[in-house]
């Protein structure tokens, strides 16, 4: 999901309706990495907000596994921090790294106070 504050939005197809990632897609991308480049650092930020899919925390896992070996790297703007509040935040950041991400980085708009 792409967030209002995205640059991308600005870019001449940004007009199309932005959908969250299938798992079958993600599995897809995910074992194909894994065949290709077992020791690459995967940075997930690509036209939106991926910290409000739903099972984002599952996809990690399932790219850990089949990824070992790989930094996971989750760029944010810290929206799910206004969805599920600061105190629930910390928690939730802790789920997505024992699912396998390595590093967070927010953005210098809205990094939620931990």
């Amino acid at each position: 999901m792409r967030c209002v504050f995205c640059s991308l939005r600005h870019q001449t197809w940004a007009e199309e309706k932005c959908e969250y990632i299938s798992e079958d897609l993600w599995k897809q991308y995910i074992d194909a990495v894994a065949e290709w480049l077992p020791k690459c650092r995967m940075e997930i930020a690509n036209r939106g907000e991926q910290t409000i899919h739903p099972r984002f925390p599952e996809l990690i896992a399932y790219a850990r596994q089949k990824l070992p070996r790989v930094q996971i790297l989750v760029s944010t703007n810290g929206d799910l921090s206004q969805r599920i509040g600061v105190e629930n935040y910390a928690a939730w950041v802790e789920q997505a790294q024992q699912a396998g991400v390595n590093i967070f980085m927010f953005d210098c708009y809205t990094q939620p106070r931990l």
